[in-house]
């Protein structure tokens, strides 16, 4: 894969975001969110992956995420187990076992966190579903999807969401649907 960004590729990505980001709205969310009024459209209980959990790595999990990640070591494991016991002085076995029993302990009691929200945007329902996929924080009122981005500072179009949403489309540079 060529550079996610490339200059093509951050102009085939910055088309894609004022596409799909249709509009900064941070004032209304945190407006409405921080206001416990009963009748508002959407309240903090009602968006989509606020909370994570991180393993050893630094690596960041839904709770969906960090079940299936578990289950995968946990099968890793398990195989590497059998392994051992056709092969007991084998130590990059002993060593693969323990690295995979420390993993699996760390997500396990792993505390879960909530994402820092820095920004709020309202997004189309496709770029919404998208982003649900990756485990991005959303807030719906029925009518409209917000999209609660966890970094600031740097355009849109350089998320690594964004570069991965845009990879799965295969519009980059080089790919059988890139926009340029």
């Amino acid at each position: 894969m060529e550079n996610w960004n490339s200059i093509k590729n951050q102009e085939i990505k910055r088309k894609f975001v004022n596409r799909e980001v249709l509009a900064p709205v941070n004032l209304l969310v945190e407006y409405i969110l921080s206001h416990e009024d009963p009748d508002a459209p959407f309240s903090l209980d009602d968006i989509t992956h606020l909370y994570y959990y991180t393993d050893a790595e630094g690596n960041h999990y839904s709770e969906t995420e960090k079940v299936y990640q578990l289950e995968t070591w946990q099968e890793a494991l398990e195989e590497a187990e059998i392994l051992l016991e056709e092969d007991p002085d084998n130590t990059a076995l002993i060593s693969r076992i323990s690295a995979l029993e420390n993993d699996i302990e760390a997500l396990e009691n792993a505390e879960q966190q909530m994402w820092e929200i820095y920004e709020w945007w309202i997004i189309t329902p496709w770029l919404a579903n998208e982003l649900k996929a990756y485990s991005k924080p959303i807030l719906t009122d029925g009518q409209n999807y917000y999209w609660g981005r966890c970094t600031t500072g740097q355009a849109i179009l350089l998320d690594r969401v964004i570069s991965r949403i845009c990879e799965d489309m295969e519009i980059l540079h080089g790919m059988c649907n890139a926009w340029l």
